[in-house]
């Protein structure tokens, strides 16, 4: 049941994750505000919960990658190809290769994501009484690290997802006589 046309929602998170850091950004800086206002009780009561979700995020992007490269002959390949074939990335100059696209993407996020982890252990080792010029831009940066991670996990499943249901469209398949 592919259709040609692009869902709205489809539409939305490609624009998004095109603009990602950007987004993640702003909400940062708008955290940094809240974060000024003293509407935020403590960062260091919540390092521990975030380590537990980097984790997590850690867990899947990995389980992803592992199944990515151990799954080269299955049924989700086929389609792999065969949505490269028909994405809205290739045009005839450019072929585009979504496993290599789908690949870097979860490495990269991937390395994103230690970098977090790396970055929320610092957050428990500086100072509490730290002068607040030299604290916002580190949380400012940390919630951009989370907010980018969170997103390139949803964008990653939300990917293999539009993957694993493609269908070839109507029009384009192939009919045997």
């Amino acid at each position: 049941m592919a259709d040609t046309k692009v869902s709205f929602k489809s539409r939305l998170i490609d624009f998004i994750n095109r603009w990602r850091y950007v987004v993640a950004l702003l909400f940062s800086i708008l955290f940094g505000i809240v974060y000024i206002k003293g509407l935020v009780k403590s960062m260091r009561l919540s390092t521990a919960d975030i380590l537990t979700v980097s984790s997590i995020i850690l867990g899947i992007l990995g389980v992803f990658i592992g199944l990515l490269i151990s799954m080269q002959s299955s049924l989700f390949f086929e389609k792999l190809k065969l949505f490269s074939t028909y994405s809205n990335h290739t045009t005839e100059e450019n072929k585009f290769d979504a496993f290599k696209y789908l690949v870097s993407y979860l490495r990269n996020a991937f390395m994103k994501d230690v970098f977090f982890v790396a970055i929320t252990v610092m957050i428990d080792f500086v100072p509490s009484g730290t002068n607040l010029y030299i604290k916002l831009p580190l949380i400012v940066f940390w919630t951009w690290l989370l907010l980018i991670s969170l997103w390139e996990v949803f964008y990653s499943v939300d990917y293999i997802v539009k993957i694993a249901l493609f269908e070839e469209p109507k029009s384009k398949r192939k009919t045997s006589t």
